[in-house]
């Protein structure tokens, strides 16, 4: 569908600076050709479509949401159950010194993942419309 509107609006340009609508009078004012108009109008449009194109490109390179949730909830539970799994073994100092460390080290991993989640950090402006897209994906 967008195509065929940036096909009308390059076909609309065209005919109107092929027959002196648009480009004699803008020509007159800026002291250029025609062509030359006719030329940053395609271009204009070409770098359009190039933006619009590249949208869904950068909403497909994300993470599932349900990943980066399912990866904290592991870590919680890892992390939870660490000093429990410890503290027979290595005592109650070990315990609390083990838990600091594995906390460290997977704190690390669950902020891996919300990296993963948008890895080129685009989402700030549009988050809730990219959660929204997200929920209606699912």
């Amino acid at each position: 569908m967008h195509n065929a509107v940036l096909e009308w609006l390059s076909n609309l340009f065209d005919t109107s600076v092929g027959d002196g609508r648009l480009g004699v009078s803008v020509s007159r004012l800026q002291g250029t050709s025609p062509i030359a108009l006719q030329m940053a109008l395609q271009n204009k449009l070409v770098e359009l479509r190039s933006t619009y194109a590249s949208i869904p490109d950068q909403l497909s390179g994300r993470m599932p949401l349900a990943y980066v949730q399912l990866v904290q909830i592991l870590t919680d539970l890892l992390i939870f159950c660490t000093p429990f799994a410890l503290v027979h073994s290595v005592g109650g100092f070990g315990a609390v010194l083990g838990t600091s460390v594995v906390t460290l080290f997977h704190s690390s991993i669950v902020s891996l993942a919300k990296l993963f989640l948008d890895p080129f950090s685009n989402e700030a402006p549009l988050l809730a419309a990219t959660a929204a897209a997200l929920m209606n994906d699912e």
